[in-house]
This record gives structure tokens, C-alpha cells and sequence, in this order.
């Protein structure tokens, strides 16, 4: 009997699976694409069609809608910053395109939560340099052209 797949393995297939079905492979297809039984694909095919099914439409909060002080999830303290609401759940809808992103993201072994904590975090603080540096006024949402990636630090010879 083999072990059920990790969480995160199975988010990493069904975001595989929906991209691979966006680019119109039959289940039969991505299976063999993949490795899997094409049983599995059906139950990620049926995952990913109710996740879809299950997100509602909705309109972004505008700031009237939006609490002057924000509570942090499971506490009863006011978020840091209280002009950032802090909802206590965030649902998004998971179109393949989402989750080819985040099996992206999570292919070094970053959970998924934390790969999207640090994505939000990265463009959230474009926008605020943006806004700080007054090239954009704070209520224009900054165009980002660019990122600047570090490349790793090259090892030293040590000295004899």
C-alpha cells in the first residue's frame, strides 16, 4: 500500500492537471503526461471544477466596506496596520492559470501559503515604494516593468 500524497503534492498535480487541460490534453493524456492513473486526473478534474463552482463572484470591498480598524485573525488586537483590513479568510478563485503560478512558486518545497504571503508581500511593497517615491499618487496602482533578482553568493576559496 503506497502512501496518500502530501497536501502540497496534490495542489502541485491538480495545478498541473488544470494547466495541461487549459492547453485542451484529454485526461488520458495528461495521465501519461503526469504519471499518474488517469483516475487520478478525473479526481483532480472534479476537484478543480467544484473548487471553481464553489467560489462566489465577488466585488472588491471598496473602502467604505472596509473596517477603520481590522482585528488579526484569532485574536481580539487590532492588525498593526490598521488601513490594511485583515480578514480572517482569504478565497480565491483557483483557475488554472492561479495554480500554474503557485505549482511555480512551490516547486522548491515553499508551502503554498507562504509562497503566496511572499508574492502578495513583494508586489504590495513595489506599490509602496512607488507610492513613497511619488511616482504614482497613492491611488494609482503602480505598472511594475521590472524585477531584480539576486543571483546567490559564490563560495570563497579559503585561505591556506
Amino acid at each position: 500500500m503506497t502512501a496518500p500524497p502530501r497536501p502540497d503534492e496534490t495542489a502541485v498535480r491538480r495545478s498541473d492537471v488544470a494547466r495541461l487541460r487549459g492547453k485542451g490534453r484529454t485526461p488520458g493524456q495528461i495521465a501519461r503526461e503526469l504519471g499518474v492513473h488517469r483516475s487520478t486526473v478525473y479526481r483532480d478534474i472534479e476537484a478543480l471544477d467544484r473548487d471553481a463552482r464553489r467560489v462566489p463572484d465577488q466585488q472588491e470591498a471598496t473602502p467604505a466596506e472596509t473596517p477603520a480598524t481590522p482585528v488579526a485573525p484569532g485574536t481580539e488586537t487590532p492588525s498593526p496596520r490598521p488601513e490594511t483590513p485583515a480578514p480572517a479568510t482569504l478565497v480565491l478563485a483557483a483557475d488554472p492559470e492561479l495554480l500554474a503560478d503557485l505549482a511555480d512558486l512551490t516547486r522548491t518545497g515553499m508551502p503554498t501559503g507562504l509562497a503566496i504571503r511572499n508574492a502578495v508581500r513583494l508586489m504590495a511593497g513595489a506599490y509602496r515604494d512607488a507610492w513613497a517615491a511619488g511616482i504614482y499618487p497613492p491611488t494609482a496602482r503602480p505598472i511594475i516593468a521590472a524585477v531584480s533578482i539576486q543571483r546567490p553568493p559564490t563560495p570563497r576559496p579559503r585561505p591556506e
